[in-house]
């Protein structure tokens, strides 16, 4: 019986995560229990369990209601019943939503090709990493008179939410990420999610704009994680009027240049990129190397859209 599993019944899900870390070679990210179970408390997320005959818990899925995501789907490998978890989640979840997510390191072939039947679309993305050597060795490029980089000040972020939404209209990530580049008001909530720090510790200094004019024309967003040690880029975009013209190149080594010169401690900066993305081209021809391949997977509801 597949059943959402209640605040009192939380606890049980322990064995079902030290399971899955002990068979996956990532394992489970630190604070993963403790944050799934918040999230479940403060009502972000739904968890439901697989329990059997005499009530044992033998596998859960949670989805989260502010993402619309089928964040992590388990059942000790056995595909009957992480199916059937994914149908339930989706079955009472798809006809309320317009779109609906899923990815992660629980995805192995068998339900990745479910999710397809179902409808969604897979989507392949790249983590990457620049070493600190490698950005050092970057030629600083040089921009037009009319054209300047300005520290990001929150106090531009309408006209900066309005770039971002133009910039990726009709563009991949927008289809991998509507929660963020849907609307003009979603890019707006992933600027204030960065300077909340949910990407990595931000900080006003190393997220930069390209004017032209005085007007934004591009955008780098740049984070700090593990400790110090690594700098992470949230989001960069560049005005589409402007594009093909090499300034998302002077843009990111600019930002990347800017945030080594004060994190002496930096060795590395890392992305994440969608391979449909044609900036990943740009990423690979400034030394950026994958590091690790993953998918993620859309729905979209054509009726509700």
């Amino acid at each position: 019986m597949i059943r959402k599993i209640e605040e009192d019944e939380l606890d049980l899900i322990e064995p079902i995560l030290t399971k899955f870390g002990q068979e996956t070679d990532s394992g489970v990210p630190p604070n993963f229990m403790e944050s799934m179970k918040t999230s479940v408390k403060e009502g972000k997320a739904i968890l439901y369990g697989v329990f059997s005959d005499s009530n044992n818990l033998d596998g859960i899925g949670l989805f989260g209601n502010v993402s619309k995501r089928l964040s992590f789907i388990y059942a000790s490998g056995d595909t009957e019943l992480e199916i059937g978890l994914v149908d339930t989640i989706y079955n009472n979840h798809s006809s309320n939503n317009s779109r609906l997510m899923a990815g992660g390191a629980w995805v192995t072939e068998t339900i990745s090709n479910h999710l397809v039947q179902l409808g969604f679309r897979k989507l392949d993305r790249a983590a990457m990493t620049l070493s600190r050597s490698a950005i050092e060795a970057l030629s600083t490029a040089s921009l037009v008179e009319d054209m300047n980089f300005e520290v990001y000040d929150k106090l531009q972020i309408d006209e900066l939410s309005q770039l971002m939404f133009k910039g990726n209209i009709n563009h991949v990530d927008q289809i991998v990420f509507p929660m963020f580049f849907g609307t003009v008001e979603n890019c707006r909530t992933l600027v204030e999610t960065i300077e909340n720090s949910v990407y990595g510790e931000y900080k006003k200094p190393y997220s930069w704009l390209l004017k032209k004019n005085g007007r934004i024309i591009g955008a780098c967003f740049m984070t700090i994680r593990n400790k110090g040690d690594t700098g992470y880029i949230p989001d960069i975009v560049i005005d589409p009027d402007y594009q093909g013209k090499g300034l998302g190149k002077a843009l990111l080594i600019h930002s990347m240049k800017a945030i080594i010169a004060c994190e002496l401690d930096l060795i590395k900066i890392d992305l994440d990129v969608t391979l449909e993305n044609n900036a990943r081209f740009l990423y690979k021809s400034l030394g950026y190397e994958t590091t690790t391949e993953y998918s993620i997977y859309t729905w979209l509801n054509k009726e509700n859209d």
